[in-house]
């Protein structure tokens, strides 16, 4: 039998601290994949190829393309809430209770995720808030 007892300030740290302990407890169902099994690769004999006398190519002057951007990985909402919940507890509700106003949000989930990446880096700036 597990018995928590759970003393919050307000409504508002009751919630954060419920939400850290469901975000944990998903955490902790989550199956952990198995690592695949290798198989050690054949040793196999290389012929040489016959090569033919081939005429260098001419230098194209090719254009050069700018680099694309690295895509940034969106934040999953386990992400978040691991932020959310180290807010909670350190007592920084009203900062938490910010972030979550500056998207429209209620809880953590409900953030778009479109604005997740911005929302965990305000979630880390409050956490380092003093």
């Amino acid at each position: 039998m597990i018995e928590l007892k759970i003393t919050a300030n307000s409504v508002e740290e009751y919630r954060a601290l419920l939400l850290g302990i469901c975000a944990e407890a998903r955490m902790a169902e989550a199956p952990t994949p198995a690592p695949a099994a290798v198989k050690p690769a054949k040793a196999t004999a290389v012929k040489p190829a016959k090569t033919a006398a081939v005429k260098p190519a001419e230098p194209k002057s090719a254009p050069v393309e700018a680099a694309a951007p690295a895509e940034t990985k969106t934040p999953t909402i386990d992400q978040l809430q691991a932020v959310g919940r180290k807010i909670a507890l350190s007592g920084k509700v009203e900062q938490l209770k910010a972030v979550l106003d500056k998207y429209g949000a209620q809880k953590l989930p409900e953030i778009p995720e479109e604005r997740r990446a911005e929302a965990l880096a305000d979630l880390e700036a409050a956490n380092g808030a003093n």
